[in-house]
C-alpha cells in the first residue's frame, strides 16, 4: 500500500482466493466515515494483516470464517462498534495489536474458537476483550485496562486458558466469567475495578490459581456458581471482601493471602491454608448459617482467626 487510504463504507476486503496473502500497511492509516469494515476478511485462510492503523470504522478489522490468519501489530483505534472482530473464525493468531477508544468493545470474539490472543495492549473501550459462545482460546499476556470491562467470558465460553493478563482500572469487572465452565485463570492481575475477578451464573468447574485482585470492591466474587478450586491467589485491601461466595457451592480456598472471607447462603464450602488476619470487620463471615452448612474449616494461619457465624462447623 502507497499511501494511506479513506472510505465511506467498507475500505478493504479480503476474500478466499486471496489465501495465503499478506497485507502490510507499514504503518499507514485506513480511515472511514463511521460506518462499514476497515479490514474485511472473509472465508481466508493464511491471511496476515500486520502494521496497519484502522480507524473511524464500524467494525476494524472483522474475520468472518476466516482460520488460520496472523493480525499483528496494528492499531484499531476510535472504531464506532468493535476493534477486532472474529466470528465463527478460528485457530487465527491475534497479537501485539493496540485496540483503544473503540465504542462497544476493543475484542468481540462470537463463536470463534481456538484462537491465540497475545500481547495486546487494549485499553479505554466499552469492553476489552468480549467471547460470546467461544471456546478453547487462548488469551496470554494482555493488557486489558481503564475499559467499561475488562476481560469477559460470556454465554457457554468453555474451556478458555487466561495466563498472566492485566485487568486493572477498569470501570466494571475486571475479568467476568458468566455462564462458562471448565475455564482456566492463572497469573492475572484484577486491581482497582468493580470486582476484580467475578464469576457468576451457574459458571461451574472453573480452576483460579495464582492470581491477584486487590484494592477493589471485592476481590474475587463468587455468585451462582459451583465446584471452581480457588488456589493460592492474592485478594488485599478490597472495600468489602477479599473473597466473596455467594449461593456457591462445593468451592474450594486453598492458600489465599486475603483480607476476609465472606460466604452467603452457600455449602460445601473448604478453607484450608488461608493467611486471613487484622480485617476491620471479619476474618472469616458466614450469613445464614442453616443454609450455609456442610463448610469445613481446615488449618488456617498467620493469625487468630476471627470468625463470624458457624458456616457449619
Amino acid at each position: 500500500m502507497q499511501n494511506g487510504l479513506s472510505a465511506s463504507g467498507t475500505c478493504v476486503v479480503i476474500t478466499g482466493d486471496a489465501s495465503g496473502s499478506t497485507l502490510d500497511c507499514q504503518g499507514r492509516t485506513i480511515t472511514g466515515s463511521g460506518s462499514g469494515y476497515g479490514i474485511y476478511l472473509t472465508s481466508t485462510t493464511g491471511v496476515t494483516v500486520r502494521n496497519c492503523v484502522v480507524t473511524n470504522f464500524g467494525k476494524g478489522l472483522y474475520l468472518e470464517y476466516s482460520d488460520e490468519n496472523n493480525v499483528i501489530n496494528n492499531q484499531l483505534n476510535s472504531n464506532m462498534d468493535i476493534g477486532i472482530y472474529p466470528y465463527e473464525s478460528n485457530n487465527n493468531n491475534i497479537t501485539g495489536n493496540n485496540v483503544n477508544s473503540n465504542m462497544w468493545s476493543g475484542f468481540f470474539l462470537l463463536e470463534a474458537n481456538n484462537n491465540n490472543i497475545t500481547g495486546n495492549n487494549v485499553s479505554s473501550n466499552g469492553n476489552g476483550i468480549y467471547l460470546e459462545a467461544s471456546s478453547n482460546n487462548t488469551l496470554t499476556n494482555n493488557n486489558v485496562s481503564s475499559n467499561g470491562d475488562g476481560i469477559r467470558l460470556y454465554s457457554s465460553s468453555n474451556n478458555n486458558i487466561l495466563t498472566g493478563n492485566t485487568a486493572n482500572s477498569n470501570n466494571g469487572r475486571g475479568i467476568e466469567v458468566h455462564s462458562s465452565n471448565n475455564n482456566i485463570l492463572t497469573g492475572n492481575t484484577a486491581n482497582l475495578n468493580s470486582p476484580g475477578i467475578y464469576l457468576d451464573a451457574s459458571s461451574n468447574n472453573n480452576i483460579l490459581t495464582g492470581n491477584t485482585a486487590n484494592s477493589n470492591t471485592d476481590g474475587i466474587v463468587l455468585e451462582s456458581s459451583s465446584n471452581n478450586t480457588l488456589t493460592n491467589n492474592t485478594a488485599n485491601s478490597n472495600t468489602y471482601s477479599g473473597i466473596h461466595l455467594d449461593a456457591s457451592s462445593n468451592n474450594t480456598a486453598n492458600s489465599n493471602s486475603n483480607y476476609g472471607i465472606g460466604v452467603y447462603t452457600s455449602s460445601g464450602i473448604v478453607f484450608s491454608g488461608n493467611a486471613v488476619c487484622n480485617n476491620a470487620n471479619y476474618d472469616f463471615y458466614c450469613s445464614s448459617s442453616t443454609t450455609s452448612g456442610n463448610s469445613t474449616y481446615g488449618t488456617n494461619y498467620d493469625c487468630t482467626v476471627n470468625k463470624i457465624g458457624t458456616c457449619g462447623t
